[in-house]
């Protein structure tokens, strides 16, 4: 079973033009700075139509393989981490409407069944899963966007409704993640014996994607011009109805 958890925030740093160095992208309407990061972080722009930018986003996530393998002794674990500090800027009569991250996850699940009679306690597993954690600084708000239990090669897309504008710092903290649990049985045939059966997962992202919606903020005047236009809406409907109470209609 697979589960995706949602919810994506971002603002971003104004400028136009093309990316120009791992550290910083710019575009149309908006533009990424790197301020702090633990891995390398090469982002550069795939495309940008002023409204929608995607940002390939590598580093973001560790790109090496995590694997572990058990025994019966205890759980094994291997989790790689990553923090990066981003500033994000939207350019001045623009917002962000929502916000994507897609990729590749290639996962594997090995673990085997316990013989029939035996309930082992713990009971054996094997799991996998990657988490994009974060929060904007001088903030209260955490959001993640997440998906686990990986078997195969499997693309993923995360989508999330959101209104950003003006600058934001976002402090990230990535996690790729395998775990998994062996266990021993008693096994008899013409004599008994402990058998003992591993268990192992893996998981490594790639082609990470950051793709971004923008649209424009209306201005004060618009909202005026359409509360204004709202009201002689309303005076009109009640004159009119005013008009056949008077008739007797």
């Amino acid at each position: 079973m697979k589960r995706t958890i949602v919810s994506l925030v971002l603002g971003l740093a104004l400028s136009a033009g093309t990316a120009h160095g791992a550290g910083s992208v710019t575009a149309t309407n908006l533009g990424i700075a790197t301020l702090d990061t633990m891995l390398p972080l090469d982002m550069k722009v795939i495309s940008d139509t002023g409204n929608t930018l995607s940002v390939s986003m590598d580093g973001f996530l560790t790109p090496e393989k995590v694997s572990v393998k058990a025994g019966y002794e205890g759980i094994a674990e291997n989790h790689l981490y990553n923090f990066s500090a981003l500033q994000f800027d939207v350019r001045a009569g623009y917002r962000i409407t929502s916000l994507t991250f897609s990729g590749i996850a290639a996962g594997t699940l090995d673990v085997t069944a316990p013989p029939p009679g035996t309930n082992p306690d713990p009971y054996p597993f094997a799991g996998n899963y990657f988490d994009i954690s974060w929060g904007i600084q001088g903030g209260s708000g955490y959001h993640r966007a997440a998906g686990d239990d990986f078997a195969g090669t499997q693309a993923f897309s995360v989508t999330t409704g959101q209104s950003i504008e003006g600058r934001s710092v976002l402090e990230f903290t990535n996690t790729v993640s395998a775990t998994a649990l062996g266990y021993q049985a008693l096994v008899c045939t013409d004599h008994c014996w402990d058998q003992l059966y591993d268990a192992s997962a893996s998981l490594q992202v790639s082609n990470l994607v950051m793709t971004v919606q923008i649209a424009a903020v209306p201005e004060p005047e618009t909202y005026g011009m359409l509360l204004g236009g709202l009201a002689v809406v309303v005076a009109a409907m009640r004159t009119g109805l005013s008009a056949r109470r008077d008739r007797g209609v």
